[in-house]
């Protein structure tokens, strides 16, 4: 990659590597996956991908036992079937889907989506499957997941008997609007979009609305690393003494132990994968001191304490 922190999507030199899923029946490619960050914990519970399936394409009803997968849908539609219920996912929305949640894809157009992958992995199935279909042609699609099927935890079922429903009552769809809760800071709007409680306590997904002149501040090394992944806008990062702008389907990645702050130059729109802090609760806290005993927040010790308490690596943020 040109950038040790900035990955853009519209670059294809910056992609690490790629597969594609071809029917081995029909002989068309049904998908491309594109690797953007592989394994950036040390526990290997984290992975970033761009995929792009085509009009057509069905992914057949299927199970993963372990990790959580967390689609963001960039352009095309999707007819997702998840618990009996059926509906079409659009651009701006996002599918979250835990271990054991049984579902079915059938792309009605060609589809973008970043994934976040996390304690499954899902480059290495596409790496080895590539492999036994280059050189085992004698094995039909089925067999070829019969064997991914042990190897990977991943189990296909027959289609499920769903009906029509809106988006709103797919337990695994969030729309655009949707958010578990909401803070309005200086500045910026934070929307908890997926909770530390779906994801077994590995990360929450927020989205960050900033105006122009809303910065964070890192002043110490993140024992984490960080994905933050922009859609709209411009946000101007420093890391260690790198600055650079992302834009438009820029993700930045940092890495553990990274010193880092960031301002929104131009109106923005960025998802913030909080791996590190347990934000929510951090903020929850902040808002029950500030209701019920707001003299404690005049004590910076007292706030500093809380921010280690959940693992708040940013000190300071608000509106220049």
């Amino acid at each position: 990659m040109k950038h040790p922190y900035l990955i853009n999507l519209n670059d294809p030199e910056d992609v690490a590597e790629h597969h594609v899923d071809q029917d081995r029946n029909a002989g068309f490619i049904k998908e491309r996956i594109d690797l953007l960050v592989e394994n950036i914990d040390y526990n290997d519970t984290h992975e970033l991908t761009r995929s792009v399936f085509y009009a057509g394409d069905v992914m057949d009803n299927h199970v993963a036992k372990r990790g959580c997968e967390t689609m963001i849908v960039l352009d095309g539609e999707i007819e997702l079937t998840h618990r009996g219920k059926r509906c079409k996912v659009t651009p701006g929305d996002i599918m979250h889907l835990g271990p054991f949640e049984s579902h079915r894809m059938h792309f009605l157009t060609d589809i973008t989506w970043v994934g976040y992958f996390n304690t499954m992995n899902i480059i290495q199935p596409c790496a080895d499957k590539e492999l036994l279909s280059a050189n085992c042609p004698e094995m039909t699609d089925e067999e070829l997941a019969d064997v991914f099927g042990v190897s990977y935890d991943l189990w296909y079922l027959k289609e499920a008997v769903a009906e029509d429903a809106p988006k709103a009552e797919v337990s695994a769809v969030r729309e655009p609007g949707f958010a578990h809760a909401e803070f309005d800071v200086d500045g910026a709007k934070l929307r908890l979009k997926v909770g530390r409680w779906e994801t077994a306590g590995e990360f929450e997904l927020w989205q960050i609305v900033g105006e122009k002149g809303f910065y964070a501040v890192c002043p110490k090394p993140c024992l984490k690393p960080n994905i933050f992944f922009v859609t709209e806008g411009k946000v101007r990062f420093k890391v260690f003494n790198e600055e650079f702008v992302a834009s438009e389907k820029n993700v930045v990645h940092l890495p553990p132990y990274a010193i880092f702050s960031y301002e929104v130059e131009e109106n923005a729109k960025m998802y913030d994968y909080s791996i590190g802090c347990m934000r929510y609760d951090l903020l929850s806290e902040l808002k029950s001191y500030s209701t019920y005993e707001p003299e404690k927040l005049n004590d910076p010790d007292f706030v500093a304490a809380l921010r280690k308490k959940w693992g708040g690596y940013i000190t300071e943020y608000g509106k220049r």
